[in-house]
C-alpha cells in the first residue's frame, strides 16, 4: 500500500531530487533546482530550491532554501531555516522556525508552532495556538518566553554569584585584615606563580571530589568538598577583584574600601559576559587568588624556652 501511494505521489509531483527506495533521504543542494521531493521514511533536506511541494512520508524535512510549493510531513518533524511559499503541514509532528524561517502560507500543526526571533509567518492553525497570534497578511514576529526566562535566570544568577563575592571582600578584609593584605600582596607581586598553585588546588580538589563520587559513602563528602571547592573559588575572586578596584584610576575612591572593591567586582562582572574571553578570565582570576592565599596561609609561631636555665 505504501509502495502505491509513493508511486501515486511520483506520479503527482513529477521528477525528485533522486531516486527513491524506502527510507532513503533526499538532499536538494544549494545550486540544485527541482520540481518536486517526495520520501517514503526518509528524511528532506532542502538547500537549493523546489518548485512544488515537498511531501515526506515518516520521516523530517528541514528547509534552508526555497520551496515554492507545500510543505508535507506524515509523522515527521518540520525546520523552517528558509523560505516556503505555500503551506506547512505536520500530521503528527512539530513544525518549527529558525530565526530566518519564513512561510508565507498557512503553518498546520496539532499544536502552537514554537519560533525563534525574527522568525515570519502568515498564519498558524493549529490546537492551543492563540487566536490573537493568527495575523494573516504580515509576519509574525515573537521571542520565545523560554528563552527570555533562560536569559533573565542566567542574569540574575551572576548577579547573586558576584554580590556574595563583593561580600566576601568586605568579610575577608574586616576580619582578617593582615592575611588578606598579604594576599593582595602576593597577587600584584607574583600573579603567575599564584595562577599556577591555585590551579593545581582547585584541581587536585576537583579530582579527588570526583574520585570520591564512585562510592556511595564518598557522596557527602564529594558534596562538601564540592562547596568548599566553590567557596574557595569566589574567595579567589574576591582577592582579585579588590585588586583591581585598588588599582582602577578613580582618586576619589582611594579612602573608601567598599567602594574599590564595589567597582572591582563590577568589573569581573561585565567581563564575564564577554563570550570564550570572560569565563577563562574569570577561571584565572579566581586561581590567582586561591593561589595567594595558598602561598601567604600563616606559619607556625615557633617556641622559644625561657629561663631558669641550668648549666652543667
Amino acid at each position: 500500500m505504501r509502495a502505491l501511494l509513493l508511486c501515486l505521489s511520483m506520479m503527482s509531483f513529477g521528477s525528485l531530487a533522486a531516486a527513491q527506495t524506502p527510507g532513503d533521504d533526499v538532499l536538494v543542494g544549494r545550486s540544485h533546482v527541482v520540481e518536486a521531493v517526495v520520501t517514503d521514511g526518509g528524511d528532506a533536506l532542502i538547500e537549493g530550491r523546489v518548485d512544488d511541494d515537498v511531501h515526506t512520508a515518516g520521516g523530517d524535512a528541514l528547509i534552508r532554501g526555497v520551496v515554492e510549493g507545500d510543505v508535507v510531513t506524515d509523522g515527521g518533524d518540520v525546520r523552517i531555516e528558509g523560505r516556503v511559499e505555500g503551506d506547512v503541514i505536520s500530521r503528527g509532528g512539530v513544525v518549527s522556525l529558525g530565526p530566518d524561517g519564513r512561510v508565507e502560507g498557512e503553518i498546520v500543526q496539532p499544536g502552537p508552532v514554537p519560533q525563534e526571533w525574527g522568525a515570519s509567518i502568515a498564519s498558524a492553525v493549529g490546537e492551543g495556538a492563540p487566536m490573537d497570534s493568527l495575523h494573516r497578511g504580515r509576519g509574525l514576529h515573537q521571542a520565545p518566553s523560554e528563552d527570555t526566562g533562560s536569559a533573565l535566570g542566567t542574569l540574575f544568577g551572576r548577579i547573586g554569584a558576584f554580590a556574595l563575592v563583593f561580600l566576601l571582600s568586605l568579610g575577608l578584609r574586616t576580619m582578617a585584615p593582615t592575611r588578606f593584605a598579604e594576599a593582595q600582596a602576593a597577587v600584584v607581586t607574583a600573579p603567575t606563580r599564584g595562577g599556577a598553585v591555585g590551579f593545581v588546588a582547585l584541581s587536585a580538589g576537583a579530582v579527588l571530589a570526583l574520585g570520591l563520587m564512585v562510592t556511595i559513602v564518598g557522596i557527602p563528602v564529594a558534596f562538601v568538598l564540592g562547596t568548599v571547592l566553590g567557596l574557595a573559588g569566589a574567595v579567589g575572586l574576591a582577592l582579585t577583584a579588590s585588586v583591581l578596584g585598588a588599582a582602577l584610576p578613580v582618586e576619589r575612591w582611594k579612602p573608601e574600601d567598599a567602594k574599590r572593591l564595589a567597582a572591582g567586582v563590577a568589573a569581573l562582572f561585565v567581563l564575564t559576559w564577554v563570550p570564550w574571553v570572560g569565563p577563562v578570565a574569570a577561571a584565572c582570576a579566581a586561581c590567582v587568588g586561591v593561589g595567594a592565599f595558598v602561598r601567604t596561609r600563616p606559619k607556625p609561631a615557633t617556641s622559644v624556652a625561657q629561663g631558669p636555665y641550668r648549666t652543667a
